[in-house]
């Protein structure tokens, strides 16, 4: 029996009243599933025949006004006692299915017809159908919050940690092609059911990128297992999840000839003498006051910028570059102004420059893992930058930055007048210590967020 989510409960009254459910629904419970619900151990049962067994969804609550005030319309009783559960994952008994089915159906019709209720709780009312029956009816639940695990690339990404026994792919899993979430984004790896919705994946889907949390290789593995195992039964797809939602360039450094790599290691740049910063990155990223964004080197002194629209940047040097000029007039706009006409690097980039830096320290191994690379968040703060020279940029205003030369993977930072002990580690984290008293800060690459140039629409 499959069924979308509004319908749900009338395809579960229809079955019910079929002969088919008696002669195959021999058992005293049933199990409640969705599609994209992938078991990853045998489900115990807890439930008996006076409790349902039910996951509880954080984003079901009867307390906000707006759903506080429908549940009490639907519901006699106190609406606070109306569990914040839906009817999969569940395990229920047979006779409570019974005795709860009509009501579902009836008050997931009524909410639907009922404008504030169909407002106040959107895709998840079918949902609140189901638990409203259940208190009306008297049914109460074992709210089980290890049956199941929701996953996305920001949120519970390491699987076995939780130790659930379905993995619940309702949200996308979104990556970067070096391994780094991006929130609010399409991923360059991409995993979303929504993707699929007029055809099946590919027999096998891409292997996420080696940088990716667990709960991506989860997914793919599990994936890739069931269509190994169907064989010729599962339909022939062409394509895959890797570039093909985000067909975006990232560029290494062995792509982007001398200017991508001077680019990246020298900053912050500005516009017209003042708008700014303007940060670009390692892997064809951008970032600054208008958000983030992509490059890619399109000629020795030329490069394609896709920041509040598509412009190209020409600059006087490809080795060590000081100014740009915008091309493509009035492709990269302001609202109704031209964001600028010509680039310079900030007075920062001379006067911040560390004096106990050796040219020798871009070869230690934690400056490798910053220099150029970004855009950094200091505790979800951004955004940090690290150029040559030990040139350090942040939220707070400019720093400086050495490497520990009796550490391979620490830097120093120094900004707004404080020591930061800094340990670098593989994909794309820090974890910070200050100096004078311990407290202990991490710092990641933070992407996504929007559309490029996603704060296009302020003036700077």
């Amino acid at each position: 029996m499959i069924a979308q989510v509004i319908n749900r409960p009338w395809t579960v009254l229809q079955f019910l009243g079929m002969p088919e459910f008696a002669q195959r629904i021999t058992e005293s419970y049933v199990y409640i599933a969705e599609t994209d619900h992938l078991l990853l151990h045998d489900i115990p049962n807890r439930a008996t025949p006076k409790l349902n067994v039910a996951f509880f969804f954080p984003y079901m609550s009867p307390v906000p006004t707006e759903q506080a005030t429908v549940v009490k319309r639907y519901y006699d009783g106190n609406h606070l006692t109306v569990q914040p559960v839906g009817p999969s994952p569940a395990i229920v008994h047979v006779d409570n299915l019974k005795k709860l089915t009509p009501l579902w159906y009836q008050l997931s019709v009524d909410l639907k017809a009922d404008g504030a209720a169909d407002r106040a709780f959107g895709w998840v009312l079918e949902m609140w159908g189901y638990s409203i029956a259940c208190a009306r009816v008297g049914v109460k639940h074992y709210v089980w919050q290890q049956i199941q695990i929701e996953p996305s690339s920001t949120w519970h990404q390491n699987v076995s940690a939780e130790n659930p026994y379905i993995y619940h792919y309702t949200f996308g899993v979104e990556y970067s092609i070096d391994g780094i979430p991006m929130v609010g984004a399409v991923g360059e790896w991409s995993l979303d059911k929504r993707h699929y919705f007029g055809a099946p994946p590919p027999r096998k889907l891409d292997e996420p990128p080696a940088c990716a949390q667990e709960c991506a290789w989860t997914w793919w593995r599990l994936f890739n297992e069931a269509t190994a195992a169907l064989g010729d039964v599962y339909p022939a797809q062409s394509g895959g999840n890797l570039r093909s939602f985000n067909p975006a360039a990232a560029q290494s450094d062995s792509d982007v000839g001398k200017l991508g790599r001077a680019i990246t290691r020298t900053g912050p740049w500005v516009v017209d003498g003042k708008k700014g910063p303007i940060l670009f990155h390692s892997m064809g990223r951008v970032s600054g006051a208008l958000g983030q964004g992509t490059w890619s080197v399109t000629g020795e002194l030329t490069i394609s910028l896709n920041l509040c629209g598509h412009s190209t940047l020409t600059f006087d040097s490809s080795e060590t570059p000081t100014k740009f000029t915008v091309g493509s007039a009035g492709a990269l706009r302001l609202r109704a102004s031209e964001l600028g006409a010509a680039g310079a690097l900030d007075a920062i980039w001379t006067s911040s420059r560390d004096p106990k830096w050796q040219s020798s320290d871009v070869d230690h191994v934690g400056v490798k893992r910053l220099l150029g690379t970004g855009p950094w968040a200091w505790a979800g703060i951004s955004t940090m930058a690290f150029f040559d020279h030990g040139v350090l940029v942040t939220p707070w205003g400019h720093g400086t930055y050495v490497p520990d030369r009796e550490a391979a993977d620490v830097v120093l930072l120094t900004f707004a007048g404080i020591v930061h002990r800094v340990t670098t580690h593989e994909c794309h984290k820090f974890t910070s210590v200050r100096a004078s008293d311990g407290n202990k800060v991490e710092g990641w690459i933070q992407l996504g967020g929007g559309s490029p140039g996603s704060k296009c629409h302020q003036q700077w």
